[in-house]
């Protein structure tokens, strides 16, 4: 009976082990892309524009410093375009393909005169369905979302 315990609990420690490995591969952080530029608008122009942006997109802005602006996260369904999120290391299965995944992203803008920095946080749950097996994904920015708003502030300045 001890043997019959013992390898039960052998299997389950495996088994727990081998499960707990796959949901914790994070995506390298130096692979985030930000958008930066030095240009020759005004501060308040740029401002203006970013806050244009943010509100026909359906921001809402958490923090405003007046060089930081800061939005909460909003939902929106998210590709393999635009993050690298953790894939599953024996399937090599992006999270974002598959319709279980739930993202959200926020901005984070630095405006100074003559400089501006766009940072997009993204966050995803993958949820297969069972609490046990559902993942909060770390995903790196491709630098897409970024550029989107960008091209918004700099077309016809």
């Amino acid at each position: 009976m001890k043997h019959y315990l013992f390898s039960l609990f052998m299997f389950f420690l495996i088994l727990m082990t081998g499960c707990g490995a796959m949901q914790h591969i994070d995506p390298d952080p130096s692979l985030t892309i930000n958008y930066e530029k030095h240009h020759n608008l005004s501060s308040e122009l740029v401002d203006e524009k970013v806050h244009q942006y943010l509100a026909e997109n359906g921001f809402r802005i958490n923090l405003n410093t007046g060089t930081i602006i800061t939005t909460e996260y909003k939902f929106e369904r998210l590709r393999p375009k635009h993050a690298q999120c953790h894939e599953d290391p024996n399937f090599k299965y992006d999270m974002l393909r598959d319709n279980r995944s739930k993202a959200e992203y926020l901005y984070t803008v630095i405006n100074k005169p003559g400089y501006i920095k766009i940072i997009a946080g993204i966050r995803a749950e993958y949820k297969v369905g069972s609490v046990t097996w559902d993942m909060t994904l770390t995903c790196i920015s491709t630098g897409v979302l970024e550029q989107r708003m960008a091209d918004y502030i700099f077309k016809e300045s």
